[in-house]
């Protein structure tokens, strides 16, 4: 899943941002560490949920808020297709 949410950010001009964002936002950065390493492991419906404080971004809130509703869309197509497909 983690390879399709990097192509998803790709597909979205929001991959470096992205990244910069979750680079930037050093708020308890162990704990965050932490946090992330484990949604990324076991929660990829919240990766960008989690990632970072939408409102101190360049790009703000909403582009987050928007961005993370595609996500939540993309994630359960994904996860519809691949259930197919073990059926």
């Amino acid at each position: 899943m983690k390879n399709k949410f990097i192509e998803f950010l790709k597909e979205n001009e929001a991959y470096e941002k992205f990244k910069t964002n979750l680079k930037e936002d050093r708020i308890n950065i162990e704990s965050k560490q932490a946090t992330l390493k484990t949604v990324f492991e076991e929660h990829p419906l919240n990766y960008i949920e989690v990632g970072f404080v939408w409102h101190k971004t360049q790009e703000g809130y909403n582009f987050w808020h928007s961005l993370n509703k595609l996500w939540r869309v993309e994630y359960h197509k994904k996860l519809a297709l691949d259930q197919s497909k073990s059926e």
